[in-house]
């Protein structure tokens, strides 16, 4: 079922002001990462997934905080506030009702405008979900990415400094292909003029990242420095999210 989409947000959209969000509006379940029961935990994607983390229920791009929760019928009849990434989340504001069933803290129901699905705990993080997917399948070799003879510094693959000793293990790394930007979990597309070096080692590319049929703004500004970069992505909104790579292989 396709869910509304509340997400572990990146470049978030302004807040709701005097919506109040309090520790103790939260569900008897436990934090991580939920998938559809239909799914086997390591096939998870942003489709099939959502993420509880006491007070947030979270699925791709968009950030949904448990303002209320009151009990009806057996379940629990949930307020959330939901906000947009500013990006592929666009930025949605909404306050919305759904309601929850909770099963021995690990399986929930949730019921909404969209439809109804079950999900139940896979992992205590996104992290710990993709390790346990490396090591239950054998890796498979990457084909070669395929680049312009004159390509810029910045294309190729990039893995998240953080994310040591596994930078370039597919959950963190960042593929700038030639008019691509992407991850396991985004997309984002750019014309071949609309790069280019500001100064030396800084590089700007105007996007577009690319979510469902719709398309957001954004600009990259990427500082490279031999094998490692920072890479700051602007929003439409002007917030800022900032990340540091070291340089993979092929």
């Amino acid at each position: 079922m396709a869910i509304k989409q509340i997400a572990l947000a990146t470049l978030l959209g302004v807040g709701f002001g005097a919506a109040a969000h309090t520790q103790e509006a939260t569900l008897p379940l436990e934090q991580g990462i939920y998938v559809d029961v239909g799914v086997r935990c390591e096939d998870v994607s942003n489709a099939n997934s959502i993420s509880f983390w006491g007070d947030r229920l979270n699925s791709a791009h968009i950030v949904g905080h448990i303002a209320e929760v009151s009990e009806r019928a057996g379940s629990h009849l949930v307020t959330l506030d939901l906000e947009g990434d500013g990006g592929m989340g666009s930025n949605l504001r909404e306050r919305v009702e759904w309601t929850v069933a909770v099963a021995e803290s690990r399986t929930l129901t949730i019921e909404n405008d969209a439809g109804e699905a079950t999900y139940r705990w896979c992992a205590p993080s996104m992290d710990d979900l993709m390790r346990q997917e490396a090591q239950a399948r054998p890796p498979l070799p990457e084909a070669p990415l395929e680049l312009p003879e004159d390509a810029p510094e910045f294309m190729g693959r990039w893995g998240w400094k953080d994310g040591v000793p596994e930078n370039c293990s597919p959950n963190n790394l960042t593929t700038y292909k030639a008019n691509e930007v992407e991850t396991m979990e985004s997309l984002a597309v750019y014309d071949s003029d609309s790069y280019s070096e500001v100064s030396p080692g800084h590089w700007r590319i105007e996007a577009q990242s690319v979510y469902e049929s719709r398309r957001f703004p954004l600009t990259y500004d990427l500082y490279v420095e031999g094998d490692t970069m920072r890479e700051v992505i602007t929003g439409e909104d002007g917030r800022q999210q900032e990340a540091e790579f070291v340089r993979c292989e092929g």
